[in-house]
Protein backbone atom coordinates (compact mmCIF):
# COMPACT_ATOMS: atom_id res chain seq x y z
CA UNK A 1 0.00 0.00 0.00
CA UNK A 2 3.15 2.33 0.94
CA UNK A 3 4.19 1.82 -3.09
CA UNK A 4 0.46 3.25 -4.40
CA UNK A 5 0.11 5.86 -1.83
CA UNK A 6 3.46 7.24 -3.22
CA UNK A 7 2.74 6.60 -6.85
CA UNK A 8 -0.35 8.49 -6.52
CA UNK A 9 1.31 11.03 -4.31
CA UNK A 10 4.08 11.62 -7.09
CA UNK A 11 0.97 11.51 -9.47
CA UNK A 12 0.06 14.82 -8.05
CA UNK A 13 -3.00 13.15 -6.92
CA UNK A 14 -2.60 14.71 -4.08
CA UNK A 15 -1.08 13.69 0.03
CA UNK A 16 -4.91 14.43 1.20
CA UNK A 17 -6.37 12.22 -1.54
CA UNK A 18 -3.67 9.76 -1.55
CA UNK A 19 -3.86 9.20 1.88
CA UNK A 20 -7.77 9.13 2.28
CA UNK A 21 -7.76 6.20 -0.64
CA UNK A 22 -4.95 4.11 0.91
CA UNK A 23 -6.57 4.38 4.13
CA UNK A 24 -9.96 3.29 2.76
CA UNK A 25 -8.25 0.25 1.13
CA UNK A 26 -6.20 -1.10 3.73
CA UNK A 27 -9.51 -0.85 5.99
CA UNK A 28 -11.00 -2.87 3.51
CA UNK A 29 -8.18 -5.49 3.09
CA UNK A 30 -8.45 -5.96 6.93
CA UNK A 31 -12.40 -6.97 6.09
CA UNK A 32 -11.28 -8.94 3.49
CA UNK A 33 -8.67 -10.61 4.96
CA UNK A 34 -7.20 -10.68 1.54
CA UNK A 35 -4.01 -8.49 0.65
CA UNK A 36 -3.04 -10.18 -3.18
CA UNK A 37 -1.92 -7.56 -6.01
CA UNK A 38 -5.20 -8.53 -7.71
CA UNK A 39 -7.65 -7.41 -4.67
CA UNK A 40 -5.37 -4.07 -4.26
CA UNK A 41 -5.53 -3.33 -7.93
CA UNK A 42 -9.89 -3.85 -7.68
CA UNK A 43 -9.86 -1.62 -4.37
CA UNK A 44 -7.49 1.21 -5.95
CA UNK A 45 -9.59 0.91 -9.19
CA UNK A 46 -13.06 1.22 -7.01
CA UNK A 47 -11.70 3.88 -4.59
CA UNK A 48 -10.55 6.49 -7.73
CA UNK A 49 -14.19 5.65 -9.73
CA UNK A 50 -15.87 7.04 -6.77
CA UNK A 51 -14.07 10.05 -6.84
CA UNK A 52 -15.57 10.52 -10.46
CA UNK A 53 -18.82 9.31 -9.51
CA UNK A 54 -19.03 11.49 -6.14
CA UNK A 55 -18.60 14.36 -9.24
CA UNK A 56 -21.05 12.75 -11.92
CA UNK A 57 -24.13 12.50 -8.74
CA UNK A 58 -23.27 16.35 -8.63
CA UNK A 59 -23.94 17.28 -11.99
CA UNK A 60 -27.84 17.61 -13.67
CA UNK A 61 -29.40 14.36 -15.22
CA UNK A 62 -28.74 16.10 -18.64
CA UNK A 63 -25.23 17.27 -17.57
CA UNK A 64 -24.26 13.71 -16.96
CA UNK A 65 -26.30 12.21 -19.82
CA UNK A 66 -24.35 14.23 -22.61
CA UNK A 67 -21.01 14.21 -20.25
CA UNK A 68 -21.13 10.14 -20.59
CA UNK A 69 -21.88 9.68 -24.03
CA UNK A 70 -19.19 11.85 -25.00
CA UNK A 71 -16.24 10.48 -22.78
CA UNK A 72 -17.54 7.82 -21.54
CA UNK A 73 -18.92 6.26 -25.11
CA UNK A 74 -17.26 8.41 -27.64
CA UNK A 75 -19.98 9.83 -29.26
CA UNK A 76 -19.70 12.93 -31.27
CA UNK A 77 -21.11 15.94 -30.52
CA UNK A 78 -23.37 16.25 -33.70
CA UNK A 79 -24.95 12.76 -32.47
CA UNK A 80 -25.51 13.91 -28.87
CA UNK A 81 -26.93 17.38 -30.27
CA UNK A 82 -29.37 15.17 -32.62
CA UNK A 83 -30.31 12.65 -29.81
CA UNK A 84 -31.08 15.24 -27.37
CA UNK A 85 -32.19 17.95 -29.37
CA UNK A 86 -29.82 20.41 -28.86
CA UNK A 87 -27.53 22.41 -31.60
CA UNK A 88 -24.06 21.47 -31.60
CA UNK A 89 -22.87 24.43 -30.20
CA UNK A 90 -24.82 23.97 -27.29
CA UNK A 91 -23.60 20.66 -26.44
CA UNK A 92 -20.11 22.18 -26.51
CA UNK A 93 -21.33 24.65 -24.32
CA UNK A 94 -21.92 22.24 -22.07
CA UNK A 95 -19.14 19.91 -22.72
CA UNK A 96 -16.65 23.01 -21.62
CA UNK A 97 -18.48 23.95 -18.92
CA UNK A 98 -18.70 20.22 -17.31
CA UNK A 99 -14.93 19.72 -17.62
CA UNK A 100 -14.35 23.22 -15.62
CA UNK A 101 -17.22 21.54 -13.22
CA UNK A 102 -14.80 18.46 -13.47
CA UNK A 103 -11.57 20.07 -12.55
CA UNK A 104 -13.03 22.35 -9.69
CA UNK A 105 -14.04 18.89 -7.91
CA UNK A 106 -10.78 17.30 -8.54
CA UNK A 107 -9.14 20.23 -7.01
CA UNK A 108 -11.69 20.38 -4.47
CA UNK A 109 -10.54 16.68 -3.52
CA UNK A 110 -6.79 17.90 -3.80
CA UNK A 111 -6.44 15.63 -7.07
CA UNK A 112 -4.49 17.30 -9.71
CA UNK A 113 -3.77 16.66 -13.25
Amino acid sequence: IEGIEETLILADVGVKTATEVCDNIRKKLKKADDTSDETVKKLLKEELTEILNSFLRSLSPRERQVFICHYCYCDSIKDIARQFGFTQSKVKMMLSRTRKKLLEHLKREEVYI
